[in-house]
């Protein structure tokens, strides 16, 4: 049996403690029965001692529990009870009329006698536990939830984007095939007329018909923006593919670069340099020039035309802004934004239009891109 020396020691120390602890032996006669026990079931430990716990509580007295305890007092593993014993040792209910939930442990108690084995029960108030996880398991729930929900939504919403961009494709090519019809009958009216007065309003109209196509060429273009994944690409590459036979050279110092940028990236600089065709009177070269830095790298486009006045920097920019649709730069800045990427007019007037293009740091890269 326990010596009375160690039950000293146990009281010492488990008086203290904020859990129950009984002591039983084989015969589930109650050893040790402590003040948080005490407390809680309203009986002392004096009474207690000597005691069946199973007479006491009839509830135990299950082939389960039984086994379950002399497998332990056989040097089994410990065994855990949840919420099994709250009627036992802890008042079923707390002050607002809630249930409290408590965990049980059973495990060998090694300062018995060998000949004559001994468990300990350690009970635990895991109220306050039970609520905070139920809590995290709700919230838990409720983002799961949300996550569904806004899943649906966004399948609904990318069925009615493929449908909407199906009618825009479909109506956008009827209306481009019926310009292209008025556009020949506009050409063989200004053919035939007579007045100059009349062929003059025909050529403002074939004009207008012009700016339409423009205007439903760039939709086409600007519905593909974000579609496609991200990806790399070497600007080396993307120079090389511009058309520059017989007009303006570029001359490329970018070697080995790659930028992260959505798929339309070609379109950044096949605008940029038919910019540069369009408004760089006098220009005779474009220059493109990488600059790596510490917060990123700056790529400067830049010819030696008219320049931008000062007042036109941004403007140029916007939408609608320009003597043709214009819709190139701010397609321009439109592509590179979808990474973070942003582009400025910081040339001179009178010396130049200068670009600069700055791409933020791990969104580029020197060296093969795959």
């Amino acid at each position: 049996m326990i010596q009375q020396a160690n039950l000293s020691i146990i009281a010492n120390f488990s008086d203290a403690l904020p859990v129950g602890i009984c002591i039983i032996d084989r015969e589930m006669t109650i050893i040790f029965w402590n003040r948080t026990l005490a407390g809680w079931s309203g009986r002392s430990g004096e009474e207690m001692i000597g005691l069946n716990l199973l007479d006491l509580y009839p509830d135990l007295n299950t082939h389960a529990f039984r086994t379950r305890i002399h497998s332990v007092l056989d040097g089994g593993p410990p065994a855990v009870f949840s919420s099994q014993l709250h009627k036992t040792f802890i008042p079923c209910t707390q002050s607002d009329g809630t249930l409290r939930v408590q965990q049980t442990s059973v495990i060998g108690y090694p300062g018995g006698d060998p000949d004559h084995p001994c468990a300990m029960i350690i009970i635990e108030d895991v109220t306050e536990l039970d609520r905070e996880i139920r809590s995290v398991r709700r919230m838990k729930d409720q983002a799961l939830l949300e996550v569904q929900e806004r899943k649906r939504a966004e399948e609904a919403l990318e069925k009615l984007n493929v449908k909407l961009n199906l009618l825009s494709s479909v109506t956008r090519h009827d209306i481009l095939n019926k310009i292209m019809v008025i556009d020949g009958f506009l050409g063989f009216a200004e053919e035939m007329a007579t007045d100059p007065t009349q062929a003059e309003y025909l050529a403002h109209v074939r004009a207008a018909a012009m700016v339409i196509q423009n205007i439903l060429v760039f939709n086409r273009q600007y519905e593909q923006l974000g579609i496609e994944e991200p990806t790399w690409f070497a600007i080396d590459s993307l120079i090389e593919a511009i058309d520059t036979e017989e007009r303006l050279p570029i001359r490329l110092a970018c070697d080995g670069i790659s930028i992260y940028c959505d798929p339309m990236l070609e379109k950044v600089f096949y605008n940029l340099y038919d910019n540069a065709l369009r408004h760089a009177e006098g220009a005779t070269r474009i220059e493109i020039t990488c600059q790596p830095s510490s917060s990123g790298l700056r790529i400067v486009w830049e010819d030696d035309g008219t320049g931008v006045p000062e007042d036109e920097k941004e403007e140029i920019f916007k939408r609608g802004f320009g003597k043709n649709t214009g819709m190139g730069l701010f397609l321009v800045r439109e592509i590179l934004a979808i990474t973070g990427i942003t582009i400025t007019e910081t040339g001179e007037e009178g010396k130049g239009a200068r670009f600069e293009i700055s791409v933020p740091e791990g969104a580029y890269r020197i060296g093969n891109p795959a």
